[in-house]
């Protein structure tokens, strides 16, 4: 989201100057989606998160997982 809201901006390729200090940050702009252009994402992949671990990632038709949690609960 924050190339996309820097592109809005008029800064181009702010990924590369993030990447140029030794920072990284995910460089998809994805300003074209926000008025409806296209139906697909220039990211192939999701990544999700629990309690701030990465547990999960997708790419296109295919996923893994690294774990689970199972939340039980007594009545």
């Amino acid at each position: 989201m924050f190339t996309s809201l820097t592109a809005s901006a008029g800064i181009e390729d702010v990924a590369e100057k993030v990447r140029k200090e030794n920072n990284n940050i995910d460089g998809v702009n994805s300003n074209d989606r926000w008025p409806g252009k296209p139906d697909h994402s220039e990211r192939n992949f999701e990544l999700y998160y629990f309690e701030g671990q990465l547990t999960a990632v997708r790419m296109g038709l295919g996923n893994g997982a690294s774990h689970s949690k199972r939340i039980t609960t007594t009545t």
